[in-house]
């Protein structure tokens, strides 16, 4: 087939296999003013912009047919999909139970898989991870969870709330690393952190703590163990505790200064 390049007639230029139509006042046009005549032709029929992302396919592969029933619209990556593997079957590896089925349920490795796909092992990689497949290595079995709590989203919440990243992995036997890492992957936002500044062991117990606030004011607190009141607030406001006597020591100091 010859292809005609930059020859123009009445407002249309072909540049390769496409014809261009000059639009100057379309927002997506070049610097010369013209744009892709199917693109114009699928926007007519959609009736919007096309997006700079969209890609308008011909489904006959010929670039000068133009007629709506020859386009079709898509994405970038299925579009070079479609041109340089036609007979790869891609539509599989989008979908995440077929995928979970193939590579857990018939424990069938990424290798195997691609060439029933017609397509090479790294595609079936990059699918697997990105619907959140864990991939099995050929010839062994899938190794066993090593903590089993930490992937356990609502008991890693519990602990994160009375617990620091430190004890939580003391707790479990790993590095304060990997708690972190697994609190960021189910979105715990809320993490306790011990002051730096807190060195009464009882200040760090939760449950002596609440237990006192509810007889107690923080000055009475502060007395018992020998420090100071700011200890004592923030050490509760680390637990989310809050003091019953706050109200009425505010309103005592309210009353003195009326009585000055």
């Amino acid at each position: 087939m010859t292809v005609q390049r930059n020859k123009c007639r009445k407002g249309r230029m072909a540049v390769g296999v496409y014809e261009r139509i000059k639009t100057p006042d379309h927002p997506f046009a070049s610097k010369a003013g013209y744009v892709l005549e199917h693109r114009l032709v699928m926007e007519k029929k959609l009736g919007r912009y096309l997006r700079p992302n969209e890609i308008v396919h011909h489904i006959n592969g010929d670039g000068l047919d133009n007629h709506p029933e020859n386009l079709i619209v898509m994405s970038q990556r299925k579009h070079i999909r479609n041109h340089k593997t036609p007979t790869v079957k891609w539509g599989f590896l989008e979908s995440k139970q077929w995928l979970k089925k193939q590579h857990l349920d018939l424990n069938k490795p990424p290798t195997l898989i691609a060439k029933e796909l017609g397509c090479c092992h790294q595609a079936v990689r990059f699918a697997l991870d990105r619907h959140g497949i864990r991939p099995i290595p050929k010839g062994k079995p899938r190794p066993p969870i090593k903590y089993p709590k930490l992937h356990n989203s609502e008991w890693l919440k519990a602990k994160s709330k009375i617990m620091s990243q430190k004890e939580i992995a003391d707790l479990l036997g790993c590095n304060s690393a990997l708690v972190c890492t697994y609190q960021k992957k189910h979105n715990i936002k809320k993490r306790f952190k011990h002051p730096s500044k807190i060195i009464f062991p009882e200040l760090r117990d939760r449950e002596w703590l609440w237990k006192r606030t509810q007889t107690m004011s923080q000055n009475d607190i502060a007395h018992l163990l020998g420090c100071e009141r700011s200890l004592v607030s923030l050490a509760m406001r680390a637990f989310s505790i809050k003091s019953k006597f706050t109200n009425q020591h505010t309103k005592n100091k309210t009353v003195c200064k009326l009585l000055n």
